[in-house]
This record gives C-alpha cells, structure tokens and sequence, in this order.
C-alpha cells in the first residue's frame, strides 16, 4: 500500500512569532524559578550527587520541558493539529493506529498471547503439584 504524504501549511507569521516568544519566556521562567528557591534547608538529593549546582540545573531543564510540552501542545492545537505519533532516538516511537482492524488485530494477538501464558502456567502448576504428590488441578480452577 503506498504511503500517502500529508501537505502540512505553514503556520502564519505571528503563530511562529508567539511560539518564539513563549520558548523565551518559558526558558527565562524556568532559570528564574529554578535559581530562586536556594535555602530549602533539606539536604540535596543524591541523584544530584547531593550537588547543589548539578540540582538547580536538573530543576531548570526539568521546569522547561514541562514549560514547552505545554508550548508545543498549544501550538499544534493552533494549527488544528495533535499529536498522532511520538518518535524517539533510535527510531522507536509510538503512534495512533491507522484503522480499526489494525488495533482489533493487536488487541486478538494479546488474547491469545495471554491464554497461551495462562495454560503454560496451569500446565506447569500441575506439574509441580505431580511432583509434590498433590492431585492436578481441575482444568478451569484459574490457576
């Protein structure tokens, strides 16, 4: 089946522009809040490697990514669009199922995946019940 390529338009001028600001403004808000709190009195978490400086800058990225996940959902919902896939490093990434028959698909592979599972274990269940010279189980007991 060929692969359909979807014409995206180009977003007006002033959405580019308040997407640029709100990434500023996000970053600027993130450094703030992230320097601002600096006498918690608790002792620094030994993820930071109990750094005081290395934490800040965790807090920082951390605050931004929040900042411009929000941006960024704003900005499709702009445009109309949303999020239909998620591609990470490496090329793995997760996305909407394009039809119906595509996800009922995946949900029979798990049936079966997990009826198989479940006689495996009855199976090897009664196994060890033979073994410790115990009766086997009737077969719908839901072991």
């Amino acid at each position: 089946m060929p692969e359909t390529v979807r014409k995206v338009r180009a977003p007006p001028p002033w959405l580019r522009t308040a997407f640029s600001a709100l990434t500023v403004l996000a970053a600027a808000a993130a450094i703030y809040l992230g320097l601002a709190n600096t006498d918690t009195g608790d002792p620094e978490p030994g993820w930071a490697l109990e750094s005081a400086a290395l934490h800040r800058v965790a807090v920082i990225v951390a605050l931004f990514l929040c900042f411009y996940a929000v941006i960024v959902v704003l900005y499709l919902a702009a445009q109309g669009r949303s999020f239909t896939e998620l591609r990470l490093p490496g090329g793995t990434g997760v996305a909407e199922p394009e039809t119906l028959e595509e996800e009922t698909e995946a949900l029979d592979d798990l049936s079966a995946a997990g009826k198989s599972l479940a006689a495996a274990i009855a199976d090897h269940e009664n196994r060890l019940r033979t073994l410790e010279g115990l009766p086997p189980l009737p077969p719908d007991s839901g072991a």
